[in-house]
């Protein structure tokens, strides 16, 4: 309830008196705190003269956020998620948007950079009414391989000189499907994700899976 009527009347002979819905003021040509309708304004000049005219007050919709776009984060423990859209609708435009109570922006270009966390969203318009939500943003699993090497009596491989030594990679986490490589003396061999690998001879070999974000697990 916080709309408001000025009248300015010219003409006739001064002063003017006034009156809104018939509730007289006075020489006081403002009504405040008025909640939405239609009023009836009525003006009377000293000749006792009178002039009426209806004026509306109009209540803008409530603020009200309807969506919040975010880029997720991309692997296990990263800071990367970003809002690029918050969807408003109501109040009075321009928009101002804030993340947990910091500066306001008139875009969402300022918010990235999030961990995983749940934050709150506010969004202020030209009249400085307000509207806030809850965001939740999440990460994926922790990208974690398991390599289990061969085991002859202490060793990796059976019989000097031979290739009976083998790998068992397990994964499990972050986001399939996943890309598994070993490199050797130089080469990238490409191997099944959650398999075995067979065959390898004596030597320093260097693990390597990928999942669908690009995150990443080197084992040597």
């Amino acid at each position: 309830d916080d709309g408001q009527l000025i009248v300015h009347a010219v003409g006739g002979a001064i002063p003017y008196t006034y009156s809104f819905n018939s509730i007289s003021q006075g020489n006081d040509s403002i009504s405040s705190n008025l909640s939405e309708g239609t009023y009836t304004v009525m003006v009377q000049d000293a000749s006792g003269c009178t002039a009426t005219q209806t004026a509306d007050i109009i209540n803008p919709e409530l603020i009200s956020i309807d969506s919040i776009v975010v880029n997720p984060i991309g692997c296990y423990g990263e800071c990367t998620a970003s809002i690029p859209s918050i969807q408003v609708s109501g109040g009075t435009p321009p928009y101002f948007y804030s993340v947990n109570g910091g500066l306001t922006h008139p875009n969402t270009s300022y918010f990235h950079s999030y961990c995983a966390d749940t934050y709150t969203v506010e969004v202020r318009d030209v009249n400085n009414c307000y509207e806030s939500g809850i965001l939740i943003i999440d990460e994926p699993n922790e990208l974690v391989v398991d390599i289990t090497t061969s085991l002859w009596n202490n060793y990796q491989i059976r019989c000097n000189g031979d290739s009976s030594g083998f790998v068992n990679i397990a994964i499990t986490g972050g986001t399939s499907p996943y890309l598994s490589n070993y490199y050797f003396s130089g080469n990238s061999t490409a191997i099944t994700p959650n398999s075995i690998v067979s065959g390898l001879i004596a030597g320093v070999y260097t693990f390597e899976v990928i999942d669908s974000h690009g995150c990443a697990y080197l084992e040597t």
